[in-house]
């Protein structure tokens, strides 16, 4: 099983190439005793930008239960993935671990 316990991300191949537009507008103004008046404005609009998603998310019910319970997320349980997986992995390394780690619905990643 590749990068169990680790992290993982993918990119989509049909995303599209991100681009901006940049306007910018100004004027100046000569004004009396060698003083000038500046007036500048500036714009950026930006397409296609990339955004992250989770592909692992808590329940609404379960996020309500942490609401309730703070400290039901944070709370020591035992790993049932210690000796299982690779001690080199995050979630193998250690005999206990977050609760809300193993809520998630793909705990082992």
């Amino acid at each position: 099983m590749t990068a169990i316990g680790n992290s993982q991300s993918l990119d989509f191949p049909q995303r599209k190439i991100p681009y901006s537009h940049i306007t910018s507008l100004g004027f100046q103004r000569e004004l009396p005793d060698q003083m000038t008046l500046d007036v500048r404005f500036s714009v950026n609009f930006a397409y296609n930008l990339r955004v992250s998603t989770t592909l692992n998310p808590l329940l609404f019910s379960q996020l309500q239960q942490g609401i309730a319970n703070p400290n039901l997320f944070d709370r020591q349980v035992p790993n049932p993935y210690y000796g299982v997986l690779p001690k080199t992995s995050w979630i193998g390394s250690s005999p206990t671990i977050k609760a809300l780690t193993l809520m998630l619905p793909y705990s082992a990643f």
